[in-house]
């Protein structure tokens, strides 16, 4: 029995493991034994005992280096480590073994996954051994893992800030910009919101994703417009012209893309600005509350022909009202007329667009020849922008998914997030039956990617063969049911 497969491991990882010792330099193309294959398949097999299991990682031969025998156990020892499939005992015995034996495997091996590590207590043995050893090139892969949510860890006790500032400091002595925070993570994040370049791009949208979770957003938009220089170039200053024409910054990642979108191509920062101005205007004394999601509406409104916000306000529930509303199966009636009284003008401006589109032939006309594509094919769910084409008219725009998913998931492009940058609202489609009723409207995972995108999005859903529903999703968990289209 010794050659069966072992239970809960697959060969996809032992295989996985083979070909990673076998490229280690020194390895001279030898392959480990069949011996230590099983060993390693053993130490991976999530149904063996943890007794049985811990031995292993307590007995497994870690010298001589060239050995490639040793290589395979050094490699499957860090892969166990940096695994959230493994007992977290199990996995800190695996990380002080190698830190004390093989403290380069460890450093190599599970510092391109650390990203990927969710279990607090191994996270955080991981970050003080780089801090302490002074893995600089870990700065990346933690600040990446702190830009993640970690479910049930306060922001407080996150254990990348600590690794992380410390390992900035030994490498980064520049004074970080003029914004009054005191503490050292903050003060860390904002070295990275300093640095310009492409090369730094990345992180700076990592460290922007940090602050923001930790401070208000109307906070940071006080500090950033308040502060005297943020030089020239960063993604700081980037930051702080944008308080100019935004009344709240972004604070996703997909937000800070869009943020780019906009403020680094100087025509369309030029459009924004005069966007903004118009529309505080035209908001008067309560200010419109732009954020990055109204600015494709509000380049194309000319807030001085709108009517006031109160007057505006009036007419779309007149639109909405004798329309018929759906619920969803587990959320409650609510008429969105009293959603849209707590709207502020820059979004009911963008839900009269929306309102717009649907009237428009050419758009309802399109959804319905998609809907009936996604409702023929069981292996995805179909999406797109609701856009203007180059004359200004509304279009559907359309999306493949990036890949196949199942009947009940719609995988977002690349491309689509893109687009969304400049449109209006992205839409999918619940189209699995005609008689869809009881799931019209967006469930948790389309208000979680409706956060994450920072935008507006749009549900599609079949009533019958004839009429979709359409709900209107905004950030912060707001929806309105803005009735029916029909054939």
């Amino acid at each position: 029995m010794t050659n069966a497969r072992p239970a809960g491991c697959g060969w996809r990882g032992v295989a996985v493991l083979l070909a990673a010792a076998a490229a280690i330099p020194g390895c001279h193309g030898d392959l480990p034994t069949s011996d230590s294959i099983h060993t390693v398949s053993l130490l991976l097999d999530t149904a063996r005992g943890d007794a049985r299991r811990a031995r292993l990682i307590d007995t497994l031969p870690l010298q001589p280096a060239d050995d490639p025998n040793v290589q395979a156990y050094r490699v499957a020892l860090s892969f166990f480590a940096g695994s959230d499939r493994q007992p977290t005992a199990l996995r800190l015995r695996a990380v002080e073994r190698l830190a004390a034996e093989a403290p380069d495997a460890l450093r190599v091996g599970v510092g391109t996954r650390v990203v990927r590590i969710d279990e607090p207590a191994v996270l955080a043995r991981l970050g003080r051994l780089a801090a302490e050893r002074g893995w600089h090139e870990w700065v990346g892969p933690l600040l990446a893992r702190y830009a993640r949510p970690m479910p049930g860890v306060a922001e407080a006790d996150r254990p990348e800030a600590g690794p992380l500032v410390r390992l900035v400091a030994a490498t980064d002595a520049a004074p970080p910009p003029p914004l009054g925070f005191d503490h050292p993570v903050d003060r860390t994040l904002l070295q990275f919101l300093a640095r310009r370049g492409p090369a730094h791009e990345a992180d700076a949208r990592r460290a922007w994703v940090v602050l923001a979770r930790r401070h208000p957003p109307a906070d940071l938009h006080a500090r950033l417009a308040a502060a005297p220089d943020l030089g020239a170039a960063t993604p700081l200053a980037r930051l702080g012209d944008a308080t100019r024409w935004l009344d709240r910054l972004p604070a996703t990642a997909a937000g800070w893309d869009r943020l780019r979108t906009w403020a680094d191509d100087p025509d369309r920062r030029d459009a924004a600005v005069a966007a903004t101005a118009g529309a505080r205007r035209w908001a008067g004394a309560t200010g419109p509350g732009v954020e990055l999601r109204h600015l494709p509406v509000l380049t194309r409104t000319d807030g001085d022909r709108l009517p006031p916000p109160d007057r505006l306000r009036g007419e779309v529930n007149r639109r909405l009202a004798g329309r018929r509303f759906v619920p969803r199966f587990d959320r409650p009636r609510v008429d969105p007329r009293r959603v849209a009284a707590t709207l502020g003008p820059a979004d009911l401006r963008l839900l009269d667009a929306v309102l717009d589109a649907m009237d428009d032939p050419a758009v309802t006309a399109a959804w319905f020849t998609q809907a009936d594509a996604d409702h023929a094919e069981p292996t995805t769910e179909y999406g797109g922008v609701l856009t203007w084409n180059a004359a200004g008219r509304f279009v559907a725009a359309a999306f493949p998914t990036e890949f196949r998913a199942g009947d009940h998931k719609y995988v977002t492009p690349r491309e689509l997030v893109t687009a969304t940058h400049t449109g209006l609202a992205h839409y999918h489609f619940h189209a699995q039956q005609h008689d869809h009723a009881d799931y019209a409207g967006p469930g948790r995972g389309d208000l979680d990617f409706t956060d994450a995108l920072d935008a507006a999005t749009l549900t599609l859903t079949f009533l019958d063969r004839d009429t979709l529903n359409v709900d209107l999703a905004l950030p912060g968990r707001v929806v309105l049911d803005l009735g029916t289209v029909t054939r």
